[in-house]
């Protein structure tokens, strides 16, 4: 019988925000890596990461965001996708023997 004690799945905001704003997917993911930044417990690799994805988005964040530019717009997908899993944690995978 399969053990079905497994921790809740954590859901990131750029798949939970899929279906609003650019700039509000981008705002949101910006405030949740920002958070995990100031969390005292963040691994130091971690924040290097973290604090590196932030910068990035942030020399893309300039100018009149509500009539984002379409190259602007496709390098913010790009940032969404490619830090999505920054942060993430696996509690089950860190169980396994």
């Amino acid at each position: 019988m399969p053990d079905t004690n497994y921790p809740p799945i954590e859901h990131n905001t750029t798949d939970g925000t899929v279906g609003e704003s650019l700039r509000a997917r981008v705002e949101q993911r910006g405030a949740e890596l920002e958070a995990a930044i100031a969390t005292p417990t963040t691994d130091p690799r971690v924040r290097r990461e973290l604090e590196l994805a932030l910068g990035e988005v942030r020399g893309l964040l300039t100018g009149n965001l509500d009539r984002i530019p379409k190259v602007v717009a496709a390098e913010l997908n790009i940032w969404l996708e490619a830090s999505k899993h920054l942060d993430e944690h696996h509690p089950r995978a860190a169980h396994r023997p």
